[in-house]
């Protein structure tokens, strides 16, 4: 017995229409997934080193700024919401008085603390002194932008200082 077949058709098969759009779509699917992924992934390393800086600049700045302060004159203190703060440090004793130096300032300008004029921290958002009969507090925050993932943020930290006025 002969089996005759058309001609140019041979025993293969090739894929359905169908069952080629079924493969795009699920390998679609699993890119988009995975395209996630990584934006995600990028954002949140993002924020992490944007939050990491913040916590290196706030760290410095108030470990300057407890230095600062530690020897300041509690009666030359002179707290201004709006402008800062300026004191005067003790630079020694004579006939058991105190000497002070001269006067000091830190204050506010655009996003930078400055200190007599001189940049002691960068990407400031916020800052207030406030100075009590017993405690003067100084609140400083930070904010680091960062940009990932087609979008950008602001990570800030705030740090506050209080240094008692009274031993």
């Amino acid at each position: 017995m002969v089996i005759r077949t058309r001609p140019g058709v041979s025993d293969e098969r090739g894929f359905t229409l169908v069952e080629v759009m079924v493969v795009v779509a699920v390998m679609s699917t699993i890119g988009f997934v995975l395209l996630q992924i990584f934006t995600s992934s990028e954002v949140v390393m993002a924020e992490m080193t944007a939050g990491a800086e913040a916590d290196a600049r706030v760290l410095r700045t108030v470990d300057r700024l407890h230095q600062e302060l530690e020897f300041a004159d509690p009666d030359s203190i002179e707290a201004s919401a709006g402008e800062g703060l300026r004191y005067r440090v003790v630079t020694g004793w004579e006939s058991g008085a105190a000497v002070l130096g001269s006067e000091r300032s830190i204050t506010r300008a655009g996003d930078r603390l400055l200190h007599n004029g001189e940049t002691l921290g960068v990407g400031i958002t916020d800052f207030s002194v406030e100075r009590g009969a017993e405690v003067l507090t100084l609140t400083v925050t930070f904010g680091v932008p960062y940009r990932a993932g087609g979008g950008e943020g602001l990570v800030e930290r705030t740090a506050i200082l209080r240094r008692p006025l009274r031993q």
